[in-house]
């Protein structure tokens, strides 16, 4: 055996020894506790049941990990004790579900020290093979690997590990392997679709058309294989559900990243992230045209070079730009780009420029240390005894602010490097077709004219029964086969609010605005104990209040003064008699500069 093969394994033994020891933690308890509620209630009714009556919020594969953990915890032990089950130091279940992360991490090192062992796959010279053994050591012992897996509880590093095997294959030319793991990983971690597009691009640029067909079945088959008990329970629509709303499950400008919405959020985690920014942009709408910006940068990269190293540093930036830039991010986003931009290091090591080199080999460590202050902090914040006591000094507002704008700093560094691999015209047109998109959508706003309030998101939605309806009445809440329109007495209108009492709506408005207009009344299809009463509220000063309003009632039209207001509140009271029946609607509610 060789010398280096016996020393990765002895790291690999380290490795294993450290995160046993680290297992008792109790990390994030409130993770934790979800793995325990959901993984009890998978093993009890199946992966199925526990993705439509719970609050499960993960993609469908996950349940197949649950489903597994709580089925070895029955062998050994009863869940149905609660107060063992549920205990914050249950060692056995804390054994149980960090050995995911631990598995994977053993697994991902592994990878590691196998891709720049043959650096001519990665198209590095053949001295780059020397740094395989000490990169695989770096990321079994990395402060944020350790951290975010088997001290936190995250299984952050299994999604993460399909998306290396995914490399390691198209390194052996197996690319129906690869698919097969790219597939599997998003259905174990959301955060792998941003690799989805990107990897068939790669593989559309560098192999046949038949290739690609081939792969694109294998990637169906994997995932039908994989929600097969969805499949047969005809539930298979809940598999794209969990997708879709994964997306806006924490609605917040930034959940404890420290990103660039950190420092607009001010520190407050739930800072919603429907604020208007430039013109009539959300932060939320303006995060991910950020992110899709750059991620289309990455793209003409693999589009013109479609290279297995340039792969890999898209899977990593992409990682990065999806913690830095978009909106409802975590603090734990920063992992994937952690782990993938590892095997990246010898192309730094062994540039042509080492002051260059340097330097940029300097910026990974420090955001090394400021990563794991992050996730400390985060975990600080939730549980205090929790966390890395000695890092505590750094739990404060002007080292947060210090580490979001370095954090940019290393943005910009990666995107420098990425415009000098595909030439700043092409950087330039993309910008250019980006910011027309922004002018498109605001073109309306910045030429005066008046704006729908349906094009603004709400800061806050909170009614009786039901959900908000745009462009649509209440009852289309029940699903698409209910969709109908909205009228008041059989008024028929095309754009408005359906709502129900008792209702808030509040919307962000920057005092952008000057006057506010809108039509409003009890929806034709409600019962006939409608009664409600309708307000706005600016800035917590009433603007107006209806008198009591039944179905029979035609549609009333307010006109009112917003010149200032940051914030204004559209809400609907039951007038006292309680909410049966209270359908209402603001139509036509409209914005004036």
């Amino acid at each position: 055996m060789h010398q280096r093969t016996r020393l990765f394994i002895v790291l690999l033994f380290l490795g294993l020894l450290v995160r046993l020891l680290l297992v008792p933690q109790p990390g994030f308890e409130g993770d934790i506790g979800f793995w325990k509620s959901w993984s009890k209630a998978a093993s009890e009714n199946g992966p199925v049941w526990v993705t439509l009556n719970t609050d499960y919020n993960y993609p469908a594969g996950f349940t197949w990990v649950l489903w597994l953990v709580g089925k070895v915890y029955r062998i050994f032990k009863d869940p149905n004790n609660q107060a063992e089950f549920f205990s914050p130091g249950n060692y056995f279940f804390l054994f149980l579900i960090k050995l995911v992360p631990v598995v994977s991490d053993l697994l991902i090192a592994f990878l590691i020290f196998q891709l720049i062992s043959e650096p001519e796959k990665l198209k590095l010279p053949a001295k780059a093979s020397r740094f395989a053994l000490p990169l695989a050591g770096i990321y079994l012992f990395h402060p944020i690997v350790l951290f975010d897996g088997v001290w936190w509880g995250q299984v952050d590093s299994f999604g993460v590990l399909f998306a290396f095997l995914t490399l390691y294959f198209l390194t052996k030319e197996k690319t129906k392997l690869a698919t097969i793991s790219l597939t599997t990983g998003f259905l174990l971690k959301m955060q792998n679709i941003i690799f989805l597009p990107l990897y068939f691009l790669f593989l559309a640029r560098k192999y046949s058309r038949k290739e690609m067909v081939q792969n694109l079945a294998w990637a169906l088959f994997t995932y039908l294989l994989i929600c097969s008990p969805f499949l047969l329970s005809r539930n298979l629509e809940r598999t794209f559900t969990l997708i879709l709303n994964n997306t806006g499950w924490f609605p917040y400008l930034s959940l404890r990243a420290y990103n660039f919405w950190w420092l607009v959020a001010k520190g407050n985690w739930t800072a919603s992230d429907n604020i208007l920014t430039f013109g009539i942009t959300s932060a939320l709408t303006l995060g991910r045209g950020l992110f899709f910006f750059v991620y289309f940068l990455t793209a003409i990269q693999i589009l013109l070079k479609p290279s297995t190293k340039n792969l890999l540093f898209a899977f990593a930036f992409s990682s990065f730009a999806f913690f830095f830039l978009p909106t409802q991010s975590h603090e734990r986003y920063l992992f994937p780009f952690v782990s993938l931009s590892l095997p990246l290091l010898p192309f730094l090591l062994l540039a042509k420029n080492p002051l260059k080199a340097r330097l940029r080999l300097l910026l990974g460590l420090i955001f090394s240390f400021t990563g794991l202050i992050n996730l400390n902090n985060s975990l600080l914040h939730f549980y205090p005894k929790n966390g890395w006591p000695f890092l505590a000094f750094f739990n404060q507002p002007q080292i947060e602010t210090f580490i979001c704008f370095f954090n940019f700093i290393v943005l910009v560094v990666l995107l420098k490097i990425l415009v000098k691999q595909i030439s700043l015209i092409k950087f330039l047109l993309v910008f250019s077709l980006f910011f027309g998109g922004w002018l498109l959508t605001n073109l309306g706003y910045l030429a005066g004219r008046p704006i729908s309030l349906t094009k603004f998101k709400p800061l806050i939605i909170n009614q009786g029964f039901g959900s908000l309806q745009i462009n649509r009445n209440l009852a289309s809440s029940a699903g698409w086969k209910s969709w109908s329109f909205l009228s008041v007495n059989h008024f028929f209108y095309k754009k408005g609010l359906a709502t129900h009492a008792n209702s808030k709506l509040a919307y962000d408005l920057k005092g952008k605005f000057g006057r506010f207009t809108a039509d409003y009344g009890v929806d034709s299809d409600a019962g006939s104990k409608a009664s409600v009463i309708f307000s706005v509220v600016g800035d917590n000063r009433i603007l107006f209040t209806s008198s009591v309003v039944k179905k029979a009632d035609l549609p009333q039209r307010i006109d009112l003064p917003v010149k200032g207001i940051q914030t204004l509140e559209l809400l609907v009271s039951d007038a006292g008699d309680g909410i049966s029946d209270d359908h209402a609607d603001w139509l036509n509610p409209t914005l004036y500069r």
